[in-house]
């Protein structure tokens, strides 16, 4: 089982609701930073959680800035 997937588990199992934004490119554009930050807003989720590499980091990290 992949890490993402055990995480995923963990989550459902605790009962947690939660959205995943999937939609990161290497060397994210403002555009992604921004559909990200959309879907952040709108889910109205009290934490961000993000899982990935460099560009998935900087994405949360623009996201956790604007939130």
């Amino acid at each position: 089982m992949d890490f993402y997937k055990s995480i995923e588990n963990i989550l459902k199992e605790n009962h947690v609701k939660y959205r995943t934004f999937t939609e990161v490119d290497p060397d994210p554009s403002e555009k992604t930073v921004a559909r990200a930050f959309n879907s952040y807003r709108d889910s109205k989720a009290p934490l961000l959680m993000a899982i990935g590499g460099g560009s998935t980091m900087d994405v949360a990290k623009a996201v956790g800035i604007l939130g």
